[in-house]
């Protein structure tokens, strides 16, 4: 930590995104791709939290910064692995990242308490012994979300390739 520098984005962007992973306890979420997509997005949130409250600089950009039209090319073009070594070890895993990140953003663009009860309902699964799986997680999307961006939940998760890995 002696090198961390606040006025450096990938030092605060870093440090704010592994602090998010850690808040999930046990309960990790089954994919890598939700795994990361989601941490990826509450980072974004935190972080523009932080900068509008003056504690950090005024970054030119956040880390997500796909365009709709990139969003969509990426997600008709590529196909996400639901394998966590596939994932990490694929060319294509920034743009991974930022599919996966911002297909969580869109679910918390719905709802600004979103993160919060889907991290509370997942939580309490897992602790009841559940296994944190795919069906799991949509479910409980589903629970706190009822559209997005004028269409349906269950329309918005079966067109999105990060919420389909394979």
């Amino acid at each position: 930590m002696r090198d961390f520098d606040k006025t450096n984005f990938n030092d605060v962007n870093a440090i704010i995104h592994e602090i998010i992973h850690s808040f999930h306890g046990i309960a990790v979420l089954d994919t890598t791709v939700y795994e990361e997509g989601i941490t990826t997005a509450a980072a974004d949130v935190v972080l523009a939290n932080l900068i509008s409250s003056g504690k950090v600089p005024n970054f030119s950009h956040l880390y997500l910064t796909l365009s709709k039209n990139s969003y969509n090319s990426y997600n008709n073009s590529l196909s996400v692995p639901a394998d966590s070594e596939a994932f990490y070890n694929s060319d294509n895993i920034s743009k991974f990242y930022q599919m996966a990140g911002m297909a969580w953003y869109k679910l918390y663009e719905a709802d600004h308490a979103f993160f919060k009860k889907f991290n509370e309902d997942y939580y309490s699964h897992i602790q009841n012994g559940e296994t944190g799986d795919d069906s799991l997680v949509k479910s409980l999307i589903k629970k706190n979300i009822s559209t997005i961006e004028g269409t349906s939940i269950d329309s918005y998760l079966s067109s999105q390739k990060v919420f389909n890995p394979i």
